[in-house]
């Protein structure tokens, strides 16, 4: 895949409601995934693929609360924000 090296992705400020369009999409690298001040109601996901994340920034969506082991498999998670 074209993105298999990409390690940073900021969607941030994007209008973006779920990542349907990204389930199919492999992103070995990705380190650090910002999409805060988006529209997610839900937990997209979708994130728990791509394993390699470390920093992750959920910040000012919509999201009410995260389901159960919403983070499971995200082993080298060190830094999330789930501010609003």
């Amino acid at each position: 895949s074209k993105l298999s090296q990409l390690q940073i992705l900021n969607l941030a400020f994007n209008q973006v409601e779920s990542f349907v369009e990204l389930e199919q999409i492999e992103l070995p690298s990705l380190r650090e995934l910002n999409i805060s001040w988006n529209q997610f109601e839900v937990f997209p996901n979708e994130i728990r693929q791509w394993k390699s994340l470390t920093t992750l920034d959920l910040s000012f969506n919509k999201l009410k609360s995260l389901p159960p082991f919403a983070l499971v498999g995200l082993d080298e998670l060190t830094w999330l924000s789930l501010a609003s």
